[in-house]
């Protein structure tokens, strides 16, 4: 969005005149982003969560395997993305209360270690792909080793010759 504004409007950011850095329009779309993944990550794990109650809650139907898979794996990378929001959180703060000298190097730790957790959910949703697929196979396996007793060449077939 920044970058459109930028294009738009060159001199949209030009601090010279009184007005914000482009690095402070950063900061405040990061701010609204914040806000609206906090929203998301609230909503999915709510989902999860309460998938994962009534699947455990009720017994009187069979569940489907994968569900379960989706449901466990995603309350882990939804988890995840709920912690991350904290450290943004500290990013922004420090941003506006922070000397800019010292800024930098808190921006860069937060940084690092916000992508490696990123980099930890989509290992966590790889493996959610992973155990799927397992899945899959095991179930194309029963599949087939239950199809196997109704070999066709093994089969006789008998058809009663009816005179009209």
């Amino acid at each position: 969005m920044l970058a459109i504004c930028k294009a738009i409007n060159p001199g949209i950011f030009n601090t010279k005149n009184g007005g914000h850095s482009e690095f402070f329009w950063y900061q405040c779309s990061q701010i609204l982003c914040t806000i609206i993944l906090m929203g998301f990550d609230t909503i999915f794990l709510t989902c999860f969560v309460s998938f994962l109650r009534r699947t455990r809650v009720d017994d009187s139907e069979e569940t489907d395997p994968k569900f379960l898979i989706i449901a466990k794996f995603g309350v882990v990378s939804t988890g995840l993305c709920i912690l991350m929001i904290p450290l943004w959180t500290i990013n922004i703060a420090t941003y506006f209360t922070v000397p800019k000298a010292k800024y930098g190097i808190i921006f860069n730790v937060v940084t690092a270690i916000y992508s490696c957790a990123m980099n930890l959910v989509v290992a966590v949703l790889f493996g959610m792909k992973l155990s799927l697929h397992a899945q899959w196979r095991n179930e194309a396996a029963k599949e087939e080793k239950r199809l196997s007793r109704f070999r066709i060449s093994d089969a006789t077939i008998v058809v009663n010759s009816c005179k009209i």
